[in-house]
């Protein structure tokens, strides 16, 4: 076999190769999702009663997600959580789960501080932990995505993690999670015992529902 035609073969397979990765990431496996129903996670539990947030159909849309949850969660002695679950049946490649990272600034927020910290009450989950400003309002913000791989704490590792399984013909589903909270005259510490109170009731709830 001559060596231009031992190149020319290797050109065809490289190009087979990146037209079935193209394809993969194109067409992702999709689960169906029907066994998921964020809606059944709690409203009211240990002190803490909920009201429903609507986004709107043209966020909702925006952010292309099959199921979510966006909850204020009060509790009894007078504070109050924003929780926001988000199932997505499949990952879709350019068009990915939103991130706050980049979503923040459009509509307002400033985010003075951003780094990766232990979920309170939860040493062994490091996700993303901002601090976020907009006029006389402050908040803290947490959030993390999961997938069949597990937590990721990344908008890089999210994408790694879509290549990878849909080269292997996996599903591509994911949740994102979000917690805020009103940190305006509190100090961090008391933050996060509150974050950590919340998570210790409705934590197990909300992954009880998730498919991974």
């Amino acid at each position: 076999m001559g060596r231009l035609t031992s190149w020319f073969i290797i050109a065809v397979l490289i190009i087979a190769g990146g037209g079935s990765f193209s394809r993969a990431l194109r067409n992702p496996q999709e689960t169906s999702g029907t066994m998921v129903d964020l809606e059944s996670i709690p409203l009211t539990m240990d002190g803490w009663s909920a009201r429903e947030i609507q986004m709107g159909a043209e966020i909702e849309q925006l952010l292309d997600v099959n199921q979510y949850i966006h909850r204020e969660y009060m509790h009894e002695s007078g504070f109050s959580i924003w929780l926001f679950v988000g199932y997505f049946t499949s990952q879709k490649f350019g068009s990915g789960i939103h991130s706050p990272r980049n979503c923040l600034p459009g509509s307002g927020w400033e985010i003075a501080n951003r780094s990766y910290a232990p979920l309170p009450g939860d040493n062994d989950l490091r996700v993303n932990r901002m601090d976020i400003i907009r006029g006389d309002s402050r908040q803290v913000m947490y959030y993390w995505f999961v997938t069949r791989a597990g937590h990721l704490n990344n908008e890089f590792s999210l994408k790694g993690d879509l290549i990878i399984s849909s080269i292997l013909g996996r599903p591509t589903d994911a949740a994102f999670i979000r917690i805020n909270i009103p940190t305006t005259g509190i100090d961090r510490k008391t933050t996060e015992m509150k974050i950590e109170n919340f998570l210790n009731i409705f934590k197990k709830e909300v992954y009880t529902v998730l498919p991974f």
